[in-house]
């Protein structure tokens, strides 16, 4: 499953193994400290009290994506481009559109919110202190996505993907140890992960200001150009439809059940992620390879790539996730506290439905890499409808195993789709399980 050799110099494949790995470490870093976070605060909390923070912070987080993961989205790309023309005043201009962009969307959202905490007088404070999520969120994606940009692109993941949950555990750890840990309420938790994020900024702050001191001299900025709006009002929408597919069970639970049940689903859900690690860092180190055999018309190594890449995942998610169905309750217990058992069905639902879709394999590599991206864009448009009508229906009759099993049977029937249009488009089997169903001349 090497890179091919043909494709790539020795010091280009160096540089793709590199920043595959770095970007895995960063990925599974990301899993894995937030489920730290979710340690430390669902112990803290109670499942009631850990419920109520992960709710309001899926809302404004929800609230907020047009400014941040729509404009990293757009940042990164405009970035990335006007570095490698060497053009500074379209740096420039990215800069001071965006900067007026957060500040725009800001001061709408500030309206917003001084309505909602009149409305609710009982939790004026809590949708004051979580609505401070949003600018900030906006400023710290907005400053890794102009290192990543810049030509850091592990470094420009970190402040948001890593620092600020290490950052939000050491001051819950410092309250801890000083004895305050007792009134840590969900109210200071999110003023705490708030601060955390003000923070991350001032630390990263500086590697910033080195980034784009290496430029050439920057201009004024100039004003913005035409359709920049509109693009990141698309990119916006994608990555709303793609975090809405990961928080629908959850909010269809806040709204049918309670937040009690929100706090031990939210563990449950971030526990059976691990089963993914194993094909995250496998996407990542087959990528570079399908894009350069995609080019060479090399459909053989394009079969073999993804035979492979499926055979590995399922073999690491494998172990993981017997573990964690069959010493579910164990685990919870005794990583979160007594309160989140219940959420053992839960687990052992969803780690089966991680790991049957990584059967399917590659299946969003194969299709972007390939260059039939609107498929894979379909295919989320169609997890997000299955999702939000099974959920409904599943929560109201079995409660949150019902969550779980909506949520992954949506997930098959999203990468099913998408197995399908990978060999609708490609005549590639995504798994190593479709091959005995393909003809010869489409495995060769």
């Amino acid at each position: 499953m090497g890179l091919p050799e043909n494709d790539y110099s020795p010091t280009e494949r160096l540089r793709l193994l590199k920043g595959a790995f770095g970007s895995l470490l960063v990925h599974t870093g990301a899993i894995l400290v937030g489920l730290g976070t979710s340690m430390v605060l669902g112990r803290l909390l109670g499942a009631e009290g850990f419920g109520n923070y992960t709710l309001f912070l899926v809302v404004f987080t929800l609230v907020g994506l047009p400014i941040h993961k729509g404009l990293r989205a757009f940042v990164l790309r405009e970035v990335s481009a006007a570095r490698e023309a060497g053009d500074t005043a379209h740096l420039a201009a990215v800069l001071g559109f965006t900067r007026r962009s957060i500040l725009q969307f800001s001061l709408i959202f500030a309206a917003l919110v001084t309505i909602a905490a009149m409305i609710m007088p009982g939790q004026a404070s809590f949708v004051v202190v979580s609505a401070l999520l949003v600018p900030l969120l906006a400023l710290l994606e907005r400053q890794g996505a102009f290192i990543a940009g810049l030509g850091h692109p592990i470094a420009g993941q970190i402040p948001e993907q890593i620092l600020r949950h290490l950052l939000l555990i050491l001051m819950i750890a410092t309250a801890v140890v000083s004895g305050l840990g007792a009134r840590i309420t969900p109210q200071v938790a999110m003023a705490l992960s708030c601060s955390a994020i003000a923070l991350s900024l001032l630390v990263t702050g500086p590697f910033l200001r080195r980034a784009l001191a290496a430029q050439p001299a920057l201009p004024l900025p100039g004003p913005a150009r035409p359709g920049w709006f509109w693009s990141m009002c698309l990119l916006s929408m994608i990555a709303g439809l793609a975090y809405l597919n990961q928080r629908i069970d959850l909010l269809v639970i806040a709204a049918l059940l309670d937040t009690r049940d929100v706090g031990i689903y939210r563990i449950a859900g971030q526990v059976a992620l691990l089963v993914v690690i194993p094909q995250i860092a496998i996407n990542r180190y087959i990528s570079p390879a399908m894009s350069a055999a995609f080019k060479a018309r090399n459909h053989g190594r394009m079969q073999r790539l993804l035979a492979g890449a499926s055979f590995l995942a399922i073999a690491g998610g494998l172990p993981l996730a017997l573990t964690l169905v069959l010493f579910d309750v164990e685990i919870l217990t005794m990583a979160f506290g007594g309160d989140y058992a219940e959420g053992a069905a839960s687990l052992s639902i969803l780690t089966l439905g991680y790991l049957a879709s990584a059967v399917f394999g590659s299946v969003g590599v194969a299709l972007t890499m390939t260059g039939h991206e609107r498929d894979a864009a379909w295919g989320m448009g169609i997890a997000v409808a299955s999702n939000l009508m099974l959920n409904v229906p599943m929560v109201l009759w079995l409660g949150m195993p019902g969550a779980a099993i909506a949520t992954a049977i949506s997930l098959l029937i999203w990468n099913a789709f998408l197995a399908w249009r990978v060999h609708q488009r490609t005549g590639l089997g995504s798994s190593v399980v479709f091959l005995p169903f393909l003809t010869r001349a489409e495995r060769s």
